[in-house]
């Protein structure tokens, strides 16, 4: 089974739908696209992450209060409502690139995401926990997360992570130092899910792939082939999500969006279009066929649902211009601010690189300038902070 699957957002429908044929070992759906988990192989991991944004939103700062109390909180609000609408998910994943500053954080965030797996395990799903940002935490901090691993034990719970740039030990396979420290503290070979990789600008690797790749073919070649090989000598690495299939409707991803080029790229199953899988009855000479391939008409319906859901945003962005913006400031070399509203007061911090496009402005009642760079989930940043683009002569 191939460990590569995609990692969908809003506008990859129809590549990952032929991904999925192919049966990987997993697969994601981001902020969206739930319904198409029901196309998927019985053998295939289902992922989703919702749009959330509950650590540090107002009124929820992180490391505060009583973990637990949160965690039930958080699932209660926004997981269990969509694991009753979309039970074909086996997995639901976590808060997305938290890193706590301190040991205590840790200890704290370990104690968050413990009660976050049994709340999810209650709901009869499978908690993803971590999702790390890559090459975080600091080693050490990992003496402090043993209430997340015990998770993976009790409730069943996945460690998720994000691998991008050099495929190297502390970028692309990241996860095997994880393991050799996990090991030490008694829970070796916790199975992991890389919910987020490929090519981007850290470590040794230069960039995006398509600021250097010429195709998709090229870059599965020389970067996801040799990163899945890898994979395969990793057994309790369950698989990984190639982000991204589909952009979200937004410019912000398209160096990293791939298609149906790179799926024609991937290997084939070898069993027939519709495989079967024979369960034998305790009783004698009694079995149960089940089809392992959804019908072609389930796969239109499917994609008319999500079409319909998207194709009123598609008309709202089409309305917006076109105009282009990058990081401006000095003192923010290495963050920018993104926040899901004007009035937000709990900013998330976003790399500078952001290639960012103007869907919307807005100017608040003290004559700030806020430009809206991002649709779902809903970003804006301060245009004081940005810059024009510069055009290509």
């Amino acid at each position: 089974m191939l460990k590569l699957g995609p990692h969908y957002l809003p506008g990859g429908e129809d590549a990952t739908i032929a991904w999925l044929r192919l049966k990987p070992a997993v697969v994601k759906f981001c902020y969206g696209g739930y319904e198409m988990s029901t196309l998927a192989d019985p053998f295939t991991l289902t992922l989703g992450r919702p749009d959330e944004r509950f650590l540090g939103s107002p009124g929820v700062p992180f490391g505060e209060g009583f973990p637990d109390v949160l965690a039930r909180q958080f699932v209660r609000e926004v997981y269990a409502p969509l694991a009753a609408a979309f039970p074909a998910i086996q997995v639901w994943e976590g808060p997305n690139e938290i890193n706590p500053d301190t040991p205590r954080q840790m200890q704290w965030y370990g104690e968050f995401l413990y009660e976050f797996a049994r709340q999810i395990h209650m709901l009869n799903r499978r908690a993803g926990i971590g999702a790390w940002a890559p090459g975080t935490p600091e080693l050490e901090m990992w003496q402090g997360y043993t209430a997340a691993l015990q998770a993976c034990r009790e409730f069943g719970a996945v460690l998720t992570r994000h691998s991008y740039g050099a495929l190297d030990e502390w970028l692309g396979y990241r996860h095997r130092k994880d393991n050799e420290v996990f090991t030490k503290l008694g829970y070796p070979d916790l199975p992991v899910i890389i919910s987020e990789c490929g090519a981007d600008r850290l470590g040794s690797c230069p960039g995006r792939w398509r600021q250097i790749y010429t195709s998709e073919a090229e870059y599965w070649e020389r970067y996801l082939k040799p990163f899945t090989a890898e994979l395969d000598r990793d057994d309790y690495v369950l698989g990984a999500t190639v982000f991204t299939v589909g952009t979200g409707f937004s410019q912000a991803w398209r160096d990293f969006d791939v298609g149906m080029e790179l799926v024609a790229c991937l290997p084939t199953v070898q069993e027939e279009q519709v495989s079967e899988t024979v369960v034998t009855n305790p009783e004698p000479n009694v079995t149960i066929v089940t089809t392992a391939v959804a019908p072609e008409s389930q796969i239109a319906a499917v994609q008319a649902k999500i079409r319909d859901m998207h194709r009123a945003l598609a008309r709202d962005l089409a309305g917006y211009p076109e105009a282009r913006v990058v990081l401006s400031r000095p003192e923010s070399a290495h963050w920018m601010m993104i926040f899901t509203s004007p009035e937000d007061a709990a900013p998330a911090r976003r790399h500078v690189d952001y290639d960012m496009t103007v869907l919307d402005t807005q100017t608040d009642a003290e004559g700030v300038v806020w430009l809206k760079v991002y649709n779902q989930p809903a970003m804006w940043v301060l245009k004081d902070q940005t810059a024009p683009k510069p055009q290509p002569i």
